[in-house]
């Protein structure tokens, strides 16, 4: 049996799954989308020629919208206020035109990327899809000397919670509907090791030569390695070290999700 004939005999929820890319940024993300796309990946967008290592790829503009409202909405209150009239109201709107963008989102594209999408995983459960989780991440120190040049932000403690706070979701959107992780490392690196991408294939039922040919092409020579200084960041080393642990395993979608899902939206 093929991987799809496989999951279609084991998940009720098979043809309804939208996939997510949960990532801080500066992880690989585009050189992970265009390898996916190339593999038949349905992003709304069309995979770049070559990967820049400076810019984005594969974000749709609606993927964009949905989670900037749902930001708006999380940074007002993380659940509805009980208490301003003013403050239930700003949530209320951001929340709706968070759910329009994402509904539209996901009605073009099987796939969405875009850094942060933790917080637009669970919307996509509510509105009758099923979300597949690819987490893709990169060691702290690494990430946040990228993020703090590119980005130019003035905080490396601001880096650190948003860090922290993007791939503690990942975990549990993780355990909860299941996926796999990629490590910066794993994109990068010609070792020939190609685990992860049969991973990759069994969460998303792509071909794995296909996959495998496409990161051959655009994966291109690793930059050298650089001596880093340890920020001494404890929680962002903890998270990091979670992730890595998750290398090699592909983990299913939990029963509970499963049984959500079902309830709400039938086999």
């Amino acid at each position: 049996m093929t991987n799809r004939e496989n999951a279609e005999a084991e998940y009720p929820f098979v043809g309804n799954e939208r996939y997510f890319i949960v990532c801080a940024g500066r992880t690989g993300s585009s050189l992970l989308a265009a390898i996916l796309a190339d593999a038949g990946a349905r992003f709304g967008l069309d995979a770049p020629d070559v990967w820049n290592r400076n810019a984005g790829a594969l974000e749709t503009p609606e993927s964009q919208k949905a989670f900037y409202h749902y930001t708006n909405a999380y940074r007002i209150s993380p659940e509805k206020p009980t208490t301003s009239v003013t403050g239930k109201l700003r949530w209320s709107i951001e929340l709706h035109r968070g759910k329009n963008a994402l509904n539209k989102a996901l009605s073009i594209a099987d796939y969405v990327k875009c850094p942060g999408a933790d917080l637009i995983v669970y919307p996509s459960f509510r509105l009758g899809y099923f979300p597949r989780v690819i987490v893709n991440y990169r060691r702290f120190e690494d990430h946040a000397r990228s993020f703090f040049q590119m980005q130019a932000y003035s905080s490396i403690e601001w880096i650190s919670d948003r860090y922290c706070r993007i791939y503690r979701n990942s975990l549990a959107l993780l355990s909860l509907y299941g996926g796999c992780v990629v490590s910066y490392d794993d994109l990068t690196e010609g070792n020939g090791d190609t685990g992860w991408i049969r991973n990759l294939s069994e969460v998303t039922a792509l071909p794995f030569d296909s996959l495998a040919e496409s990161h051959r092409k655009r994966a291109g020579n690793r930059e050298p390695a650089e001596d880093g200084i340890s920020f001494n960041d404890r929680a962002a080393d903890d998270v990091f070290e979670a992730l890595e642990a998750l290398r090699g395993r592909v983990i299913p979608p939990s029963r509970q999700a499963i049984r959500n899902w079902t309830t709400r939206f039938g086999a």
